[in-house]
C-alpha cells in the first residue's frame, strides 16, 4: 500500500486531483480538535508576537524578491502542466508569484 489515502479535488483544475496522504476525516488536526485541551489562561505575551525586524515593511519590499515558495517537484508539475494550458506568446497574470 501506498502513502496515498485519499484525493482531494482541486477547485481551480477541472479534474486534477491532490494526493493526500492520509484517509480524509482522519487527519491529526481533526483528531487533536475532537477534544481540545486549552490552558486556563493565555500563554502568551506581546512580546511572544513582536517581530525580529520592526523597521517599515516597505524597505523589505523595495527590492524584487524572486524565489519559490514550493518544492522542485511542485514547480516541475506545474510548469508542466502551464505549458500544456498555454501557448507561447500568450499573457498570463500569476497572482501567487514573487
Amino acid at each position: 500500500p501506498g502513502l496515498v489515502g485519499a484525493f482531494f479535488p482541486s477547485p481551480r483544475v477541472p479534474g486534477f486531483r491532490f494526493p493526500v496522504p492520509w484517509p480524509l476525516g482522519s487527519s491529526m488536526a481533526e483528531k487533536v480538535l475532537e477534544n481540545p485541551k486549552w490552558p486556563p489562561e493565555w500563554p502568551y505575551s506581546e512580546q511572544d508576537f513582536a517581530r525580529m525586524d520592526e523597521s517599515d515593511d516597505g524597505i523589505f519590499y523595495s527590492q524584487p524578491r524572486l524565489v519559490f515558495h514550493i518544492d522542485d517537484a511542485a514547480v516541475t508539475a506545474i510548469t508542466e502542466y502551464y505549458s500544456k494550458c498555454f501557448e507561447d506568446g500568450q499573457d498570463v497574470l500569476d497572482i501567487c508569484s514573487s
